[in-house]
C-alpha cells in the first residue's frame, strides 16, 4: 500500500492515499481557456515516480532539468513493514535510498541504502526473490524491475500494447517467466525454455559459421582424401634425374634440329626430281633430217659445207655431254646430302628416344618439389575438413538433441499444468469473473494457459478485442488477475496503479463496472487500487452517489493555469 507521495519540490502537490480505491482526477476549472489542457497535469507521473521510488529508473521526467536535485518520498508498506522513503534526482551516478522505520512497526533500522540494495531489499520483501542483485541472480530469472511493473504500468513504454508485456520491447522469455511467478506456475520451466532458446541460437550461428551440412562436407573430404592420396603415391613412385631439365632442353633441341633436318630434305627432294626430269630431257639434234630436206630438194651441198656441218654437230654433241654430267654430278651431290640428313636424323631420333624414355620415369626436382607443395596443401585443406565434419556433425547432434530435450521440457510443462490444474483453473476463473463483470456473461473474456512447444502460451482475450476500448479492457481484466493471483500467494507490493490511459476508448458504462470492481478488487484481496482519470471520463452519474466523495482523492490536478499539474508547473 501507498500511503503518500511527497516532495521538498514546492509547488509539489502532495498525494494521500487511502486502503482500498482511490481515484485521482483531473478536472477543467472553469476559467481555463481553450489553449489549457489536461494533458501534463502528472497523471501519468504518478506512475514514474511510484517505480522510480521503488528502485526503478529516472526516465525521461525525472531527468529534466526542472526536477534536478528535488527529493521525492513515499510512505509505503514493504512487505509487512511500512517505510518511509526518498530518493533524490541529482545523485546520478550513485542515487542514494533513505528509509525510516515507522514507530509500531517491525520496519528494518534507519539508514540509507544504494540503489542495489534497496532493490534487493524490496525484491525479497515484495516478491521473495532470492537476490536481485544482477550479478547473483540466475539467468533468466524473476527480477523486481519487470514483476513490479506488471503492477504500475507505463503508456509510454508500451505498457498498454497488449496485456502479457508491461513493455514493447519485452521478450517472449520475460514474461513468460514473470508472469509464471506471479501466476503460481514453475517459471523455471520457462527458464529453461529460454537456455534452450539461446542453445538453439549458438547452434545456428555455428551451422552458419559451417555453411553446409554434414553430408555436404563429408563428400568434400572424400574429394580431399582422394586428391591427397593421389599426390602420396605420385611422390612415393617420383624419381628425381640430377640432368632432367639438361635433358628437357637437348630433347627440345633435338625436335627443333629434326624439323631443320626435314624442311632441307624436302629441298632437296625437290632439287633431284628437277635434276632427273632435267637429264631425262637432254637429246641431241637429229641433223641427217637437215641433209635429207637439202639432197630432196636437188641442192648439192659442196664437200667443205659438208665438213663444216659435221663439225657443229660435234659441238653441239659434245655440249649435251658435258651438261649431262653436269647434271648428274649434282644430282649426286643432292642426293648425298639426303643420306647424310636421314642419317643424321635416325641417330638424332634415337637420342630423343633415349631421354624421353628418361624423362617418362624420372621427374625434376622442381615438380618434385611442387608436387609436395601440392600434397601440403590438400593436407591442410583436409585437415580443416575434417575438423568442419566433426563440428557440423556435433552441432547436428546437439540440435538433434536439443529438438528432443525441447519436446521433453514440452511435455514437464504439460505435466506441470496438469499437476497445478488448480492454480491455472482459479486464474482462468478470476479472468473470466472480472471480464463477466464488465460485460456481462455474453462478453465473458477467455484465458488460455497452455503448453507450447515454445513454452507456456498465456492468452487473454476478450470478444471484441479488437477495438481499442476492449483491448484496454483485456488489459485492466489481467492486471487485476495477475494481482489476485500473485496476492494469494504472499507476493506483490500491495497496490496497483492504473493511468488514464487503461481507460482510453472505453464506453463509460465499462468504465464506471471497472471502478466499482476496484472497490470489491480492493475488498476482496485487501489491495489498493489507484487510477488516474480525467474528470469528465470520471461515470459520475453511473456510480453510487457516494462513490466521488468516498473513493476519489481530495486533491486534484487542473488545467488551471500552470501550477494546476503534480509538480505545481509545466513543462517547457
Amino acid at each position: 500500500m501507498i500511503y503518500y507521495i511527497d516532495s521538498d519540490l514546492p509547488t509539489f502537490k502532495r498525494l494521500r492515499f487511502a486502503p482500498g480505491l482511490n481515484v485521482l482526477l483531473a478536472t477543467k476549472s472553469d476559467e481555463s481557456t481553450r489553449h489549457d489542457t489536461r494533458n501534463r497535469a502528472g497523471k501519468s507521473s504518478l506512475v514514474d515516480l511510484v517505480r522510480y521510488l521503488l528502485g526503478g529508473e529516472r526516465g525521461d521526467l525525472l531527468e529534466r532539468e526542472a526536477l534536478r536535485g528535488y527529493k521525492f518520498e513515499a510512505s509505503v508498506d514493504v512487505g509487512n513493514t511500512r517505510l518511509e522513503v526518498s530518493r533524490t534526482t541529482s545523485a546520478r551516478s550513485k542515487p542514494v535510498i533513505t528509509y525510516i522505520g515507522v514507530p509500531g512497526t517491525t520496519a528494518p533500522p534507519a539508514g540509507s541504502l544504494n540503489i542495489t540494495a534497496w532493490r534487493a531489499c524490496l525484491g525479497a520483501s515484495v516478491f521473495g526473490l532470492a537476490s536481485e542483485a544482477a550479478d547473483r541472480r540466475e539467468q533468466y530469472s524473476p527480477s523486481l524491475r519487470s514483476l513490479l511493473a506488471y503492477f504500475a504500468r507505463k503508456e509510454a513504454s508500451g505498457g498498454f500494447h497488449e496485456p502479457r508485456t508491461h513493455t514493447r520491447q519485452q521478450l517472449v522469455w520475460d514474461w513468460q517467466v514473470n508472469l509464471s511467478y506471479l501466476l503460481g506456475l514453475d517459471w523455471r520451466l520457462a527458464q529453461q525454455r529460454q537456455l534452450m532458446r539461446d542453445r538453439d541460437e549458438t547452434l545456428r550461428k555455428r551451422a552458419t559459421d559451417a555453411a553446409a551440412s554434414s553430408a555436404e562436407v563429408q563428400n568434400e573430404h572424400a574429394r580431399a582424401l582422394t586428391r591427397a592420396t593421389h599426390l602420396q603415391e605420385e611422390l612415393d613412385t617420383f624419381r628425381v634425374h640430377p640432368r632432367y631439365a639438361e635433358l628437357e632442353r637437348e630433347a627440345s633441341g633435338i625436335t627443333s634440329s629434326l624439323a631443320d633436318l626435314a624442311d632441307q630434305n624436302t629441298l632437296d627432294h625437290v632439287i633431284v626430281e628437277q635434276m632427273e626430269s632435267a637429264i631425262a630431257s637432254e637429246a641431241p639434234p637429229q641433223d641427217d633430217d637437215c641433209l635429207s630436206v637439202f639432197t630432196e630438194l636437188g641442192v648439192l651441198m659442196p664437200t667443205v659445207v659438208r665438213a663444216r656441218f659435221d663439225q657443229v654437230r660435234e659441238f653441239h654433241m659434245s655440249v649435251i655431254r658435258n651438261r649431262r654430267l653436269y647434271l648428274e654430278g649434282e644430282l649426286l651431290v643432292a642426293r648425298e646430302r639426303i643420306r647424310q640428313r636421314d642419317s643424321m636424323v635416325e641417330s638424332l631420333d634415337a637420342r630423343r628416344a633415349e631421354i624421353m624414355s628418361i624423362l617418362q620415369s624420372h621427374g625434376a626436382l622442381e615438380h618434385f618439389g611442387h608436387l609436395q607443395g601440392e600434397l601440403t596443401r590438400e593436407q591442410v585443406a583436409l585437415e580443416r575438413l575434417g575438423t568442419q565434419l566433426e563440428e557440423t556433425r556435433k552441432v547436428e547432434e546437439e540440435r538433434t538433441q536439443l529438438r528432443v530435450e525441447v519436446e521433453q521440457l514440452h511435455l514437464r510443462l504439460q505435466r506441470d499444468l496438469s499437476e497445478r490444474t488448480s492454480v491455472v483453473d482459479e486464474t482462468i476463473r478470476t479472468f473470466q469473473a472480472i471480464t463477466s463483470r464488465i460485460y456481462g456473461d455474453a462478453g465473458r473474456g477467455t484465458l488460455t494457459i497452455e503448453a507450447a512447444s515454445n513454452g507456456v502460451q498465456i492468452t487473454p482475450q476478450i470478444h471484441g478485442d479488437s477495438s481499442r476500448g476492449v483491448k484496454s479492457m483485456a488489459i485492466f481484466c489481467f492486471d487485476m488477475t495477475v494481482a489476485t493471483m500473485a496476492a494469494r500467494q504472499g507476493l506483490g507490493p500491495g497496490f496497483v496503479i492504473h493511468d488514464s490511459h487503461i481507460f482510453d476508448a472505453v464506453d463509460e458504462r465499462q468504465v464506471a463496472e471497472a471502478l466499482r470492481y476496484g472497490v470489491d478488487f480492493t475488498a476482496d484481496t485487501g489491495l489498493q487500487y489507484i487510477v488516474t482519470m480525467n474528470e469528465d471520463d470520471f461515470p459520475a452519474s453511473l456510480l453510487p452517489s457516494d462513490f466521488e466523495s468516498t473513493y476519489v482523492l481530495p486533491t486534484r490536478l487542473t488545467d488551471k493555469g500552470a501550477d494546476g499539474g503534480l509538480f505545481g508547473f509545466r513543462f517547457d
